[in-house]
């Protein structure tokens, strides 16, 4: 009896519904959605005016933007570079070669988070961001440090810089967002060893498991205080 109760009130819903449907709309209800349409499309026209007054340029014509994160993502110390397609692409290969390289030599079971395709891509892009803001050259799969500089690429915009215990003290420690879908990095900041390994920092920050020393993201220092001398990233602009 209950069912055919809900059955006989879905019925009169129904046919309501569909009578209200072919009717002409009154002047209210044409006033009502002209004014919603309205509404939404200032809407749409603020956030994209916030799109384009957020937008970011440095010093050498490398420029980008917050992509669709508005004032709660505007971090004044950082640069952004746009990876190139062909760049990328390259990044891309040479991950999926290395990671299947490690499984081989290794096994899975040994293998690191570090170890994966994603980490390995993380890492070449970032490295290559730091080394084309400041004129050092460096490819996937180079051995070497960019400028003698830890260069820590990362997924999370919000990320700590991070080091670990046997982490030199007197070298330079550099932050990259990597933007994996747009191809481009945000190079957050840096600091000092120094700064980074001090007992206030130390914690499990990325809740891991694996302790490590990271600093908070008010006490990195801005890219654009950071000199590349000889090839070298250590001196300090005076500027």
């Amino acid at each position: 009896m209950v069912r055919l109760d809900i059955q006989s009130e879905k019925e009169l819903k129904a046919r309501k519904a569909k009578r209200n449907r072919s009717r002409p709309k009154t002047e209210y209800e044409k006033g009502y959605d002209a004014k919603k349409k309205l509404a939404a499309q200032d809407a749409a026209d603020r956030l994209k005016k916030a799109a384009e007054a957020q937008s970011i340029k440095t010093e050498d014509t490398v420029q980008g933007d917050l992509f669709g994160n508005f004032k709660k993502d505007i971090d004044p110390k950082a640069i952004i570079m746009e990876v190139p397609k062909d760049v990328w692409g390259g990044f891309e290969a040479y991950a999926e070669a290395e990671n299947k390289k490690r499984h081989h030599k290794h096994g899975s079971e040994s293998l690191t988070p570090e170890d994966s395709a994603e980490q390995i891509l993380i890492h070449s892009a970032a490295n290559w961001a730091v080394g084309e803001y400041f004129k050092i050259p460096w490819a996937a799969g180079a051995k070497t440090k960019v400028g003698g500089a830890f260069v820590q690429g990362t997924l999370k915009r919000n990320n700590r810089l991070l080091a670990h215990k046997d982490d030199p003290l007197g070298c330079v420690y550099v932050l990259v967002y990597v933007d994996c879908f747009r191809h481009s990095c945000e190079m957050k900041g840096w600091a000092f060893g120094s700064e980074i390994k001090r007992e206030e920092n130390w914690g499990d920050p990325c809740q891991t498991g694996r302790k490590c020393f990271a600093l908070p993201r008010a006490d990195i220092r801005a890219m654009r205080t950071l000199e590349c001398t000889n090839g070298r990233l250590w001196e300090v602009s005076k500027k």
